[in-house]
C-alpha cells in the first residue's frame, strides 16, 4: 500500500482543512436553509393555489345555479309534458271508440228522441242517456238498440215517472269487437 507523501507546511493543511469544514458547514446551511424554505413556502404556494381553484369552483357554482333551477324547472315541464301527453291518448283512444258508436248510434235513434249523454267505459260497457216524448218512444228506442245489432245487452236504468219530455237511462254492452279499445 502506497502513501502519499504531502510536503506542506502543518500550518496549510490545517487551513485547508479548516476551509474545507467551513464549506462543507457553508453547503450545509444553504441545502438546509433551501429544503426549510421550500418546506415552509410550496406548502404556502399550494394553498393558495388550492384556495384560488375552490373560489373558482364556488364561482362557476355560483354562475351554474340559476341555471340548474332552470333545468330542474324544465325537467319538471317535460314530465307534465309528457303526463298530457298520456291525457291526450287516453282521450284520442275514448274518442276512437266513441265515434263509431255514436255514429251507428245516430242512425237507429226512433224519430223525436234525442242523446243527451254517451259515455263508453272499458271494457265495453256503455250508459245512455236520451230525451223521449212518452212510453212509447221509450220502448221503440229499446227496441232500436237490441236490432241495431251493436250491443249484447240493453237495460233501462232509470225512467222518470213524471215530466215530459223525460230523461231515460240505459245500460248497455256492445258486442265483441264493436268499437271496444284497440278495435276500429
Amino acid at each position: 500500500m502506497a502513501r502519499e507523501l504531502n510536503f506542506l507546511p502543518a500550518s496549510v493543511r490545517h487551513r485547508r482543512a479548516r476551509r474545507r469544514k467551513a464549506l462543507l458547514v457553508a453547503t450545509a446551511t444553504a441545502a438546509f436553509l433551501t429544503l426549510a424554505a421550500a418546506g415552509v413556502l410550496v406548502p404556502a404556494a399550494l394553498a393558495r393555489h388550492y384556495r384560488a381553484e375552490a373560489a373558482a369552483v364556488r364561482e362557476r357554482n355560483a354562475a351554474l345555479a340559476p341555471r340548474l333551477a332552470l333545468q330542474q324547472e324544465v325537467a319538471g315541464l317535460e314530465g307534465h309534458y309528457r303526463e298530457l301527453q298520456d291525457r291526450l291518448a287516453r282521450i284520442e283512444a275514448a274518442r276512437r271508440t266513441v265515434t263509431p258508436v255514436l255514429a251507428r248510434l245516430a242512425g237507429n235513434l226512433p224519430p223525436g228522441v234525442y242523446l243527451t249523454s254517451l259515455e263508453v267505459r272499458p271494457g265495453g260497457q256503455v250508459r245512455l242517456a236520451a230525451v223521449v216524448h212518452g212510453p212509447d218512444q221509450t220502448v221503440d228506442l229499446v227496441r232500436s238498440l237490441r236490432n241495431s245489432g251493436l250491443f249484447e245487452s240493453v237495460e233501462v236504468t232509470d225512467i222518470p215517472l213524471e215530466g215530459e219530455p223525460r230523461t231515460i237511462t240505459l245500460a248497455l254492452s256492445l258486442r265483441a269487437g264493436e268499437g271496444r279499445e284497440g278495435h276500429p
